[in-house]
């Protein structure tokens, strides 16, 4: 595997490359930082990799995980790239942030056929059972504390899977966020909500964490989301 840090060059302007002239719309800048990275690893017909878009950083700025190193074609890209090798052993604390499209899976039975699925961001469904429970809007939590709670919750169950355990102590849950755009050749519009998780974790399973630092957590990686970013907690 490869990390990269992959970053725009000074005389490239972000504008051109992120944002179109047609009028805007929500999650305009995620699509076509998909759109860019799948232009980095060109020739692969199945997703390989992961990818952040650094958006507290300088503008264009991305970290990639792959399998390839990869190519930048249009010139536009400083790219950076080492092996990305981990060895972690168990009990080992590291720092964290992530940006996951956290879901949950909601069953929705029909008397007249079979029942469905549907999946629902871990806010929207706290809302929905409140609602159903008939509890009066002003008794809800305020929106911070059900933004932390359900992705507090949301990100304990998949460590379980993935071979880590949280400091619940140092966790900040936050920038909930919902994005709505259109894939010219998907089916219409695309919904991601998004949450970024900052704090301390501790290696609890080696090759189930590695796994997940290879392949990421939680759905929507093609765009974005899902990749750990880690480092040793001082």
């Amino acid at each position: 595997m490869y990390f990269s840090k992959v970053q725009l060059k000074a005389n490239v302007s972000p504008t051109e490359l992120f944002y179109s002239t047609l009028p805007k719309r929500g999650g305009e800048q995620t699509y076509k930082a998909h759109q860019q990275i799948w232009k980095l690893m060109e020739g692969v017909e199945k997703r390989d990799f992961l990818y952040r878009l650094h958006q507290d950083g300088p503008a264009g700025m991305f970290y990639l995980v792959s399998m390839r190193q990869p190519v930048d074609k249009q010139g536009y890209w400083h790219v950076a790239t080492k092996p990305y090798q981990p060895d972690l052993t168990p009990g080992t604390r590291l720092s964290f942030v992530l940006r996951a499209n956290p879901v949950v899976t909601r069953h929705i039975p029909d008397p007249s056929g079979p029942s469905s699925h549907r999946r629902h961001d871990v806010v929207m469904n706290a809302k929905k059972k409140l609602t159903e429970a008939g509890t009066p809007r002003e008794q809800w939590p305020p929106s911070h504390v059900m933004v932390h709670e359900q992705g507090m919750n949301w990100l304990a169950k998949r460590g379980q899977k993935h071979g880590f355990a949280l400091d619940e102590n140092l966790m900040r849950v936050d920038g909930y966020q919902k994005q709505k755009f259109w894939r010219p050749k998907g089916n219409g519009d695309v919904f991601i909500t998004t949450l970024d998780f900052t704090g301390v974790l501790t290696v609890t399973d080696k090759e189930a964490f590695t796994q997940a630092l290879f392949q990421g957590i939680g759905p929507a990686k093609g765009f974005g989301c899902g990749m750990l970013l880690v480092k040793p907690f001082r």
